[in-house]
Formats: structure tokens, sequence, C-alpha cells
């Protein structure tokens, strides 16, 4: 196998934005084999090659360095590693579950040396993973403070001059934020309408600077198990998921609480990660759990603090609370009445109507020749399956009408 073969999966539009992406221009008329070639010659320079491989973990580190030497069976252990090394074009996942390294990308390997690529390797790894706190707990941030979560890193720290040529030289595709000249934003806060007032209003003392642990945990699990809450979360979803499962949906709730998701989307959490409760017992355990993981998470709002640790900075918080659960489906309603004194008890404010569409409905209970048709009303959730038969949720069919 070569690396074209990997490359040859893209389709033209997709090997043009690829290209694109990597600052190379694509003739208009060129047919797909000559992108696939010019891409191949690209990512094959061993500097290229050397950049891009260099933002990996150690331990995915090690997969590539045993792929280099055989094929590798993918297996739980090192599944999510093969994954981020196949979606770098560096090495394929046979259908028969196996990683493969190309015969090119093999011998280009060689021609790296090896003891620079480790020093890269551990600066870009570490930048990376900065980076990633940034994105999470941020949303932006001025270059100083990403500067300081760098510096977090062991050895000797670099001079803020020598720090930036490192960031500049990160592969800019495989890079999550954009930097202005004084802010490095997070993709996607960048684009938020309310993203200048948000930067204007933060004061540079006031950022949250995490520990080297953090920083390496923020690297492992995208969140912060080592709060009590989370590991009681983690424990009650491993009762009904596998250990990754797990991982993900405690790693999910704790993302969408730093980047500013309330206890609205409680029951889309559930659902989507098919957690069902056995008991009231376990449905109090649970959501007292997530109740203190939102006031526990570190959140962009409060620029890397949590909420407990914010409304020391500004006292003005210290009457916040975002604990509420709207519900957007009949069956989800109906939860939250059956539960109503226990939810209210925890400290969740609860709206199982406001979602709400009345809806006019007609039986005939003695028959359609029988006469006295009988005319009601019923409620019909966003998330419900549209009363008009159509199989559609009813936020996508008729509710687009009204």
């Amino acid at each position: 196998m070569k690396i074209a073969t990997i490359l040859e999966q893209y389709n033209v539009d997709q090997l043009r934005e690829y290209l694109a992406q990597l600052h190379l221009v694509a003739p208009a008329n060129r047919p797909k084999q000559a992108l696939v070639e010019e891409l191949s010659g690209f990512l094959l320079r061993p500097k290229v090659m050397m950049e891009r491989l260099s933002v990996i973990s150690e331990d995915d580190m090690d997969l590539l360095m045993q792929g280099l030497q055989e094929e590798v069976e993918i297996d739980d252990t090192n599944a999510e590693g093969a994954i981020r090394l196949a979606e770098l074009d560096y090495a394929a996942i046979t259908e028969d579950s196996t990683l493969v390294i190309p015969e090119d990308v093999r011998a280009v390997f060689e021609e790296i040396d090896l003891s620079e690529f480790l020093e890269v390797r551990e600066d870009n790894y570490w930048l990376r993973c900065c980076l990633g706190v940034l994105c999470t707990i941020y949303g932006a941030a001025p270059r100083e403070i990403l500067y300081k979560l760098f510096c977090k890193k062991r050895g000797k720290a670099p001079t803020f001059e020598e720090f930036w040529a490192k960031y500049r030289a990160l592969p800019q595709d495989l890079n999550p934020c954009i930097d202005d000249g004084t802010t490095v934003f997070e993709r996607f806060f960048a684009v938020d309408p309310s993203c200048v007032a948000k930067m204007n209003s933060r004061k540079i003392e006031n950022y949250y600077i995490p520990s080297r642990d953090e920083i390496e945990e923020y690297a492992d699990n995208f969140c912060l198990l080592r709060e009590e809450c989370y590991v009681n979360l983690f424990e009650s979803f491993s009762k009904q998921l596998d250990e990754l499962d797990s991982l993900h949906a405690v790693s999910d709730i704790y993302n969408r609480f730093a980047m500013g998701d309330d206890f609205a989307d409680i029951a889309e959490w559930f659902d989507d990660w098919g957690f069902k409760f056995s008991n009231e017992i376990e449905l109090q355990q649970v959501l007292s759990n997530i109740f203190e993981a939102f006031y526990s998470t570190r959140m962009q709002e409060f620029q890397g603090h949590t909420y407990k640790e914010w409304a020391e900075i500004e006292p003005m918080y210290a009457g916040y609370k975002t604990n509420k659960i709207i519900a957007d489906t009949q069956t989800m309603a109906d939860t939250l009445k059956r539960n109503e004194e226990l939810l209210t008890r925890l400290g969740f404010e609860l709206d199982y109507r406001s979602l709400a569409t009345e809806i006019s409905s007609m039986t005939y209970p003695k028959g359609l020749d029988g006469g006295g048709a009988v005319v009601t009303t019923r409620k019909i959730y966003p998330r419900d399956i549209c009363p008009c038969g159509s199989g559609k949720e009813y936020r996508y069919c008729c509710m687009l009408c009204k």
C-alpha cells in the first residue's frame, strides 16, 4: 500500500479543500489523480511529515513506531490511537481491524532524524494539550495566557518569542485555534456574535491557570474526572455502558457545561447515550451529581474558574443559577411531572409546558355515522412524532409551518 491509496478515498472537492487547508493551490481543471499525486508529494516531504506527526501523544507515538515495524491488530486499548493516526493519512485501518503504515510513509520516516523528531513532538504535543484547555475552559484568551499554560511543561520554559515561534510552526490545519495578533480564539468561539463583547469584559488577571497535571488530564480525558461528582457520574454510567462510552458520556457533559450549556439539554444527554434509570434512588444520585458537576466545572463564562470560585471573584454571581430542566418530548414532560417533588428538592427548576403546542383532535365515540364528535386538545412537543402521520419529529414537520 502507498499513501496515494489512502488519499484516493477522498472525492475531488474534498481533495481541493484538503490542499487549500495546506495552503496549496489546485487549478480548477486538475483531475483527481493529479490532485492525489500533488497531495501525496507534499505529505511525503520529510519536514512536512515530521511536523504533522509531531502533534501525537506519547502513546500514539509508541503505536506509530510499532506500526512502522509490522501491521498492528487493533483492539480496545489502541483503537482511538489508530483512528488518530489514520486521520493524519499516514496510516490506514483495514476491514479486518489492522493498522497499516504505507510503504512510502515508512521509507520517508526513515529519513527523519529521530532525536530531532522526538524533541519537536514533545513540544508540539504539549502545545496541542494547552490549546485544548484554551478551547474548553476559555474559548479565547490573550497570547500571554497560552504562554503561561505552555510554561507549565516540565523543563526550562522558552522565552515568549521562542514560544510564539513554536506556535507558528504548528501545522495550521491541525490547530483548533486562530490568532488575531493579541488573542488566541477557538474557531467556533471566534464566530460567536458576542465574542468581542465577552473578550472586552474579561480581565487578564482573572484567568484560571490549570496545573500541569490538570492540563495532562484534559489531554487524556477532555475533562477533569478528579472531581468527586464526575467520578460518581462515571461509575453510574459504567453500570449500563462500557468504559469508553462512559468516559465519552462524562466528558460530553463536562464540555457542554464548560461551553455554556445548562440543564435544558439534560434529557437529550440521557437519550443520546441510551441511559435508563432503574429506580428513583438512581435518578436522585445521578441528578445530584450532575447538579454538583455544573457548579464544579471550569467554564468559559468564568474564564476557566468554576462557579464556586467565580462567586468569590465576582460576588454578583452569588445568586447565579441556570439549573432549569425543559421538557422537549411528552415522555420527558411526564418524567418531570412524576419526579417534580424530588427534582425541586434537589434545586432544579422545571418547565414541562412552555415548549408544548396544543393541537386539536377529533374523536367519534359513536362511530363516523353516529354523530356526537368530540373535539379535544392535547400537547405535542418538538421532539414528539408529528401527529400528521409523516413519521418525522414535530419540530421538523408541521411545527415549521406554524
